[in-house]
């Protein structure tokens, strides 16, 4: 199934080939550009590790607002999660800083659902 939606796709290409950006080529087909797909699946494996799904060195790395502050915020209301300050640029780039980020701007709606099957779906729409 996979390969004949593939070879579709391609044959889409082929027939438009004129002088298209990959970029161009990947929204008229209405794909993910690669920053959409890892912040898509790193929301994903958030809403996973927050509600239980993961290995437990995944979920204890994971901070919640409410871990490190005692003083109530708008972010502990919202179900935020605890950012770290990087020391490094380097650290950036990790799960550690970047997934509280992709959380922490998904709308509140999507960060009550217990179901993640629904969650992929609609932040299919979203990313």
């Amino acid at each position: 199934m996979a390969i004949l939606s593939i070879n579709r796709s391609m044959r889409q290409i082929h027939v438009h080939v004129v002088n298209i950006s990959g970029l161009s080529i990947v929204n008229a087909l209405g794909w993910m550009t690669v920053t959409q797909l890892r912040n898509y699946f790193m929301g994903v494996l958030m809403h996973r590790c927050i509600y239980g799904n993961t290995p437990d060195y995944i979920k204890y790395s994971i901070l919640s607002v409410s871990d490190v502050h005692d003083d109530f915020t708008r972010s502990l209301s919202s179900g935020d999660l605890y950012i770290p300050h990087p020391n490094r640029e380097i650290f950036k780039q990790s799960f550690l800083y970047n997934s509280p980020l992709v959380w922490n701007s998904l709308p509140g709606a999507l960060k009550v659902l217990s179901c993640h099957h629904v969650l992929r779906e609609i932040a299919k729409c979203m990313f």
